[in-house]
C-alpha cells in the first residue's frame, strides 16, 4: 500500500510534462536562444496538440535570423513551396545562401538548383556546377547525380564523359536510382569507359528494382535481343516492358505494342499492339508514329474514356 502511495504522489501525466517543456522552451526562446527557438518551431511543426505550422515558420524564422543553419535551410523550403508563407523564389534564394555557407548539404544543392533554372536569382549554369560540386564533395547523392549530369551534356563546365561515370557511379553507389541507370547506359554503349554490357546490366538491375522505368525498358532490350550476358527470354522481356510501359516509359510502349502485334511470350492482340502504340506515338516516340502508320493500326484501336 505505501508504495502505491508514493507512485501516486510521483507519477506527473506525460500530457502536463509536454506543457511544462513547452513553458520552459517559450521562456528561453524568447530570451533569444537559438536552439531553444529551433526546438520550439519542432514542436509547433510535429503532429499533435500542439501542432501549429504557422507558429512553427515564425519560430524557425527567429532561429535562422539568429544563425541556425538547419533553420535557415527550412525558411528556404517554406518560401520555394509557398505554402505557409507566399511563394518568394528571392527570400527561398537568400536563406539557401545563408544556410549553404554554413556548409548545409542539402540547402547548397537547393542553390544549385535554383541557379541551374534560373528562380530567384539569374540563370547561371556555371555557379550552379560550382554549388553541385561542392554538395557533391560532401557527399550528397542528388548533388553527385547532377555533376554527372553537368559532365555528361557540358552544362557549365566542358563535356567529360569520364568525370560523368565517375559522379554517376559515387551516386549510383549510394543507391541512387537515376544514377544506376546512367552508370549502366555509359557502359552499354562504351561512352567515356570501355564497354561492358554485362556490368551494365548489373547495373540496370539494381536501377530496376527501384522501379526505374529507364532500367526496366533497357533489361527488356537486353532480354528480347539476348544482350548483356542474357539469354534470350521473350517472357522476361515482356515482364520489363510491361512495367515500364505502365509508367509511361515511351519506348516500353511501343516495344510491348510489338509484342502483342508479334504474339511474343503472350497470344496476339492487334487492339492491345494498338493501344500500346499509341500511347507511345502520342509521347512523339517516332518510331511509334511509323508503326502506325505503316500498318494502319487505326483500324484496331479502340479508345478507352
Amino acid at each position: 500500500m505505501k508504495t502505491t502511495v508514493l507512485l501516486l504522489i510521483f507519477w506527473i501525466p506525460a500530457s502536463l510534462c509536454a506543457q511544462v517543456n513547452l513553458w520552459e522552451l517559450k521562456q528561453r526562446a524568447k530570451e533569444g536562444n537559438v536552439d531553444a527557438q529551433f526546438r520550439l518551431a519542432e514542436y509547433y511543426h510535429a503532429p499533435g496538440t500542439f501542432h501549429n505550422e504557422h507558429k512553427a515558420f515564425e519560430w524557425y524564422r527567429k532561429s535562422a535570423e539568429n544563425g541556425h543553419v538547419e533553420a535557415q535551410f527550412i525558411v528556404g523550403k517554406y518560401f520555394l513551396v509557398g505554402s505557409i508563407v507566399p511563394k518568394d523564389l528571392d527570400s527561398a534564394f537568400y536563406w539557401f545562401n545563408l544556410s549553404s555557407e554554413q556548409g548545409h548539404r542539402d540547402a547548397t544543392f537547393n542553390l544549385a538548383y535554383l541557379y541551374t533554372f534560373g528562380l530567384g536569382t539569374p540563370k547561371n549554369m556555371r555557379k550552379a556546377f560550382e554549388k553541385y560540386l561542392k554538395a557533391a564533395q560532401n557527399g550528397h547523392k542528388e548533388s553527385q547525380y547532377m555533376l554527372g549530369v553537368f559532365y555528361d551534356r557540358g552544362k557549365g563546365v566542358k563535356p567529360d564523359k569520364k568525370e560523368a561515370m565517375k559522379w554517376f557511379k559515387k551516386a549510383a553507389r549510394q543507391g541512387h536510382d537515376q544514377a544506376q541507370f546512367m552508370v549502366g547506359i555509359l557502359l552499354w554503349t562504351g561512352q567515356g569507359v570501355k564497354m561492358n554490357k554485362k556490368e551494365a546490366v548489373l547495373w540496370f538491375t539494381l536501377s530496376a528494382e527501384q522501379n526505374n522505368p529507364d532500367a526496366q525498358f533497357m533489361l527488356g532490350t537486353a532480354y528480347y535481343n539476348g544482350e548483356g550476358g542474357m539469354p534470350k527470354d521473350y517472357i522476361k522481356a515482356f515482364e520489363y516492358f510491361n512495367r515500364a510501359a505502365r509508367q509511361n516509359q515511351p519506348k516500353a510502349q511501343y516495344m510491348l505494342g510489338i509484342m502483342y502485334w508479334k504474339g511474343k511470350a503472350i497470344p496476339q492482340d492487334k487492339s492491345e499492339a494498338a493501344k500500346w502504340i499509341y500511347k507511345s506515338m502520342k509521347q512523339g516516340y517516332k518510331p511509334a508514329s511509323v508503326f502506325w502508320n505503316k500498318n494502319n493500326l487505326k483500324r484496331f484501336y479502340t479508345p478507352s474514356f
